[in-house]
């Protein structure tokens, strides 16, 4: 809650958020207050926020600053767009022990999302997107299409044991695009969640010297 005092007959004023234009309507004179900018300073978006090295921090019922593409930076052409985070806890993992049942069963029970309106100009929202959509479609298809397509080739090269050598070379080539695509290509595009709980969700942002000046924070 925002409160400052009205600079006409003196009450306080109490509001949820800054208004846009930062001024407000006292409700006892019905004058119009401009919001001290020390007030609008610490209540402004960004200083809801804080950071853990490239890790930023953002508060359940926060928003992030919405002048600029969060990604890049820019100030033309910027839309807030609704992005769903998905957040698995790595006890789930635990239930690999017991088989792929248990592990989808934890999966479930400790998987959290948490839905943010991100601001993203023309360009990064199509980056995100076709990442959002290319990526697991690659990770699916290269799982079954690589070896698949490593064990024709190693079969036409030597028929004795070339199918399975192919089909090893395969997924090793699958592996590698896995973390080459997730750490080069998703990571530079997204805004990757790092944590869900009940107090904030956790983002790593690709370039967060160049945000944290975008948006006047500091880290």
């Amino acid at each position: 809650m925002i409160r400052f005092f009205c600079a006409g007959c003196g009450r306080e004023i109490a509001l949820q958020s800054v208004p846009e234009g930062g001024r407000a309507i006292c409700p006892i004179c019905n004058q119009v207050v401009p919001v001290p900018a020390a007030v609008a300073a610490a209540y402004s978006p960004a200083s809801s926020l804080r950071w853990e090295g490239a890790k930023m921090i953002v508060p359940r019922g926060a928003v992030l600053p919405h002048g600029n593409c969060a990604l890049c930076g820019r100030s033309e052409g910027v839309t807030q767009i609704s992005k769903t985070f998905t957040w698995l806890n790595p006890l789930a993992y635990l239930g690999l022990l017991g088989g792929l049942i248990p592990l989808v069963i934890l999966a479930l029970i400790l998987q959290k999302r948490e839905s943010l309106p991100v601001p993203l100009c023309g360009r990064c929202a199509r980056s995100w997107s076709l990442s959002a959509i290319l990526f697991p479609l690659g990770i699916i298809l290269g799982l079954f299409a690589l070896p698949a397509v490593g064990g024709i080739v190693g079969n036409a090269v030597n028929p004795s044991d070339g199918a399975a050598i192919g089909a090893g070379l395969g997924i090793l080539v699958w592996i590698v695009g896995l973390f080459v695509g997730r750490y080069v290509w998703v990571s530079r595009t997204q805004l990757i969640v790092r944590k869900i709980d009940a107090a904030a969700i956790t983002l790593q942002h690709p370039d967060p010297a160049m945000i944290q000046r975008t948006w006047g924070m500091m880290g």
